[in-house]
């Protein structure tokens, strides 16, 4: 599974999570990793970049959170 990925902004739009994905897909792939797992919030922007990697969605997750008191 790839997670975690973040650009600061002054780099973003320059392909580098793009040439990211591309090489840890490679070494994945070469490892003999028949399927590969890339994590997104379902209003995440970056959704839009791992459907044109090839990606595509296959579940949903919801993450809980309590506020606890100060």
């Amino acid at each position: 599974m790839i997670e975690d990925l973040f650009t600061l902004p002054p780099a973003r739009r320059q392909g580098v999570i793009t040439s990211v994905i591309a090489a840890f897909a490679d070494q994945l792939r070469a490892n003999g990793c028949p399927t590969i797992f890339i994590g997104a919030l379902a209003n995440d922007r970056p959704k839009r970049l791992y459907a044109r990697l090839g990606f595509r969605p296959v579940t949903l997750a919801r993450t809980w959170v309590r506020k606890l008191a100060d």
